[in-house]
C-alpha cells in the first residue's frame, strides 16, 4: 500500500506587488528551471553564486500571518544567502490572481490558480524541466504540464476525503477513527449526517462553505466513485460527464451527493453567510460536523482547536463510495507553484520552489503526501493504510485535452461555479432541478467536446 501511491501515473502532456523588472521568457532556461538543480552545487559553493530579489505570492494566507513563511525564508537563506525572498498572500487569491497575469502584472513565483487551461502555461510561467526527466525525483509532474514540460509542482500531496469532527460523530454511535466504520455509499453517509445531527442538537452536519466558493468544488474525489486512475481521462472521452458511469463520469455520483445533503437540509441554513476561517473553529469546536476537503486540513482545524481551549477531535475519511469492498481515496498535489517567465532572477526562484517542494518540510507540517518520491508516508493517515483501501493517483494523460474542453465549455470543473449553481438549486434558489442542471452542464460539454476534437485543440 505504501509504494501504490507513490508509483507515477501514466504521462503524457494539477498581487500585493508586481513582478521584478526583467526581461521575459528570454531570461529562462530554454532546457527548464531545473535542468541545472540549484542545490547539486550548493555543496561546493555555488549556491553563493545565486542572487537576485524575488516575490512569493501565496493563497495560504495562514502561513504568512503565522510567521511559518518567515522561518522558511530564514532557513532558505543558510544555503542561499545572497537571494532576497519577499512574501506576499491573498485572501481572495483565485479570483484576484487571474486579472494579475492577463495584465501582465504577477511576481516571480505564484501559486497555478485551479482550472487555469494547461495551453496558457507557457504564456506566463517558465518550465521546470521535462515531465519524464522530473518524473524522476517528483510525484504528480504530469499535473501542471504542457506538450511534455513541467510548469508546475506541488508542496505536498493530500489525499481528499470528509474531514470530521470526531467527537461529534462518536456521539452517534459512529467511530471514524475506525474504517470499519466509514459510511460505504452516499445514502450511508447521508444517514449517518442525520445520525449526526440528532445525536447533537443544534449542531450543523454538513458545512458547505459555500461563501468563499472553492471547497464547493468536490473534484478532489474524481476517481473515488470509478476507482480508477483514468477518472481524468474518462472527461475527454464522454459527451456526458454528469451522468453515471460508464459512459458518464465520476462527477455524476460526486454532486449528486452534494446536491442531497443541501436537499435534505444537512447543511447550514444561509450559505451565503458562511466563512471558510470561521468555519476551522466551528468544525474545531463542534458546532459543525463535516466538510468535505484535504488531508491538509486536519493539522488546521486541530490547531483551531487548540487555539480555542478544546482538545482536538479531528479525522478524515474517504469520499463515502466503496468498489469491489474498497474506498478509493485519491492521492494528488496540492496547489502548484510556478516561476513567471518574466523574472530577472530566474535562477533564485527555481531554488526557491525547490527549497518549498523539497526541503522546507511543508508535507509534515500539512499531514500531506511527500511531493519527493523519496519521501514517507505521512503517520497521520495511518488509517488510509488499511487492507480495504486504496489509493490511486490519477493519470494525466489527457489533462490538457481535458483543459481544452472545458476552457471553451465554461463548465469549469475545477471551479466553484457549477457546484454553488447546484447548491443553489439543492436549497430552492437556483430554480433548476438535478436533472436539469447536469443536463445543461452535458450540453456544454459535449458542444465544446466536438469544437475542440475531442480536446485536441483550443477552439
Amino acid at each position: 500500500m505504501k509504494t501504490f501511491w507513490l508509483a507515477p501515473a501514466a504521462v503524457g502532456a494539477l498581487l500585493l506587488t508586481a513582478c521584478t523588472g526583467g526581461g521575459g521568457s528570454s531570461t529562462t532556461p530554454t532546457a527548464g528551471l531545473f535542468s541545472k538543480t540549484p542545490s547539486t552545487s550548493a555543496s561546493s559553493g555555488g549556491a553563493s553564486s545565486i542572487a537576485g530579489s524575488i516575490t512569493y505570492l501565496s493563497h495560504r494566507t495562514d502561513l504568512d500571518k503565522d510567521g511559518t513563511y518567515a522561518k522558511y525564508v530564514a532557513e532558505f537563506n543558510k544555503v542561499y544567502p545572497n537571494v532576497k525572498v519577499t512574501i506576499t498572500s491573498d485572501t481572495n487569491y483565485n479570483a484576484d490572481t487571474p486579472t494579475k497575469l492577463a495584465s501582465g502584472s504577477y511576481p516571480d513565483v505564484l501559486d497555478i490558480v485551479p482550472g487555469t487551461p494547461n495551453a496558457s502555461f507557457p504564456t506566463y510561467f517558465a518550465p521546470y524541466g521535462t515531465v519524464d526527466d522530473l518524473a524522476q525525483t517528483y510525484n504528480w509532474t504530469a499535473n501542471s504540464a504542457y506538450q511534455g514540460k513541467v510548469y508546475g509542482l506541488a508542496t505536498f500531496g493530500n489525499v481528499s476525503g470528509m474531514v470530521v469532527n470526531s467527537a461529534l460523530w462518536s456521539k452517534a454511535g459512529i467511530d471514524v477513527t475506525q474504517s470499519a466504520n466509514w459510511p460505504k455509499t452516499p445514502d450511508e453517509f447521508i444517514a449517518d449526517l442525520k445520525k449526526v445531527g440528532a445525536a447533537n442538537p443544534g449542531v450543523t452536519p454538513y458545512y458547505t462553505n459555500y461563501k468563499d466558493g472553492w471547497p464547493t468544488n468536490w473534484n478532489g474525489a474524481a476517481g473515488s466513485v470509478s476507482c480508477s486512475a483514468d477518472a481524468n481521462n474518462q472527461l475527454a472521452a464522454t459527451d456526458a460527464p454528469f451522468s453515471p458511469l460508464p459512459g458518464g463520469s465520476d462527477q455524476d455520483a460526486i454532486y449528486t451527493l452534494q446536491y442531497n445533503i443541501v436537499h435534505d437540509k444537512l447543511s447550514e441554513q444561509d450559505p451565503t453567510t458562511t466563512n471558510w476561517e470561521n468555519s476551522k473553529t466551528l468544525l474545531a469546536t463542534g458546532k459543525i460536523s463535516t466538510m468535505f476537503l484535504g488531508s491538509w486540513a486536519v493539522p488546521q482545524m486541530q490547531l483551531a482547536a487548540t487555539t480555542a481551549g478544546v482538545t482536538p477531535s479531528i479525522a478524515i475519511f474517504p469520499f463515502p463510495y466503496q468498489v469491489g469492498g474498497a474506498w478509493c481515496p485519491v492521492a494528488g498535489p496540492d496547489t502548484n507553484i510556478a516561476v513567471s517567465n518574466k523574472t530577472a532572477s530566474p535562477a533564485a526562484a527555481a531554488a526557491w520552489v525547490e527549497f518549498l517542494v523539497g526541503k522546507a518540510g511543508m508535507a509534515a507540517g500539512n499531514n500531506g503526501l511527500p511531493v519527493l518520491k523519496a519521501g514517507q508516508f505521512p503517520s497521520g493517515l495511518a488509517a488510509f493504510q488499511a487492507s480495504d483501501v486504496k489509493i490511486i493517483t490519477i493519470d494525466q494523460s489527457k489533462a490538457t485535452n481535458v483543459s481544452n474542453i472545458d476552457n471553451v465549455s465554461k463548465v469549469g470543473i475545477s471551479s466553484q461555479t457549477f457546484p454553488q449553481a447546484i447548491i443553489d438549486d439543492a436549497r430552492g434558489a437556483g430554480g433548476k432541478s438535478l436533472a436539469s442542471e447536469f443536463a445543461s452542464l452535458n450540453s456544454a460539454w459535449a458542444k465544446a467536446r466536438k469544437q475542440t476534437d475531442g480536446g485536441a485543440n483550443t477552439h
